[in-house]
């Protein structure tokens, strides 16, 4: 990953089961490479409820590079041959998670750009105490269902791992009460 600003360069290896992280990511434009086959599902995770994603990601349609519209003009769909289904179709299927953006404005916008079937719950803690994000979230009024979906929900589809450590440990509650 090399921060496109600065020039650093910072590289990761992959997990057992296929997964890589690079830890303490600050803001900016990076370009990311990876050197090895079977890279073909890949899922993202966008924090911050997006950030800027979904206030830019019209601009980021408008000028893809090798994108052309039919009628000559700067506006396309996106849609090149990186991107042969279009910007909006790739953004979307990315996935955002709330930590410390859960605020009713960037959570609006996001809901508004994105699937609930993308939103996951997260924190910045122990950066961030986790209350900046978690005592946000009822004042949000969300549809239970999107509630389960960033409560747990999507990371369960994501990671089924985690749904089975759920269970086992209101299991162990249940039994030591």
């Amino acid at each position: 990953m090399t921060d496109e600003g600065t020039g650093v360069v910072r590289s990761t290896d992959s997990a057992t089961e296929g997964t890589s992280r690079f830890n303490d990511v600050t803001p900016g434009a990076y370009t990311i490479a990876v050197s090895a086959s079977g890279f073909t599902g890949i899922r993202w995770i966008i924090s911050h409820s997006g950030a800027a994603v979904p206030m830019l990601a019209g601009r980021i349609k408008d000028r893809v590079p090798g994108a052309v519209s039919s009628s000559g003009h700067l506006r396309t769909e996106g849609k090149s041959d990186k991107t042969p289904d279009g910007v909006y179709f790739e953004v979307k299927r990315l996935y955002y998670e709330c930590a410390p953006a859960a605020y009713p404005m960037p959570m609006a916008a996001l809901r508004a750009f994105v699937p609930t079937s993308q939103l996951l719950f997260g924190t910045d803690y122990p950066v961030e105490p986790y209350e900046t994000t978690v005592e946000q979230i009822p004042g949000l009024n969300l549809p239970a269902d999107v509630q389960l979906a960033l409560d747990r929900g999507n990371a369960e589809r994501l990671w089924p791992r985690f749904k089975t450590l759920e269970r086992v440990a209101h299991l162990r509650n249940s039994f030591s009460g």
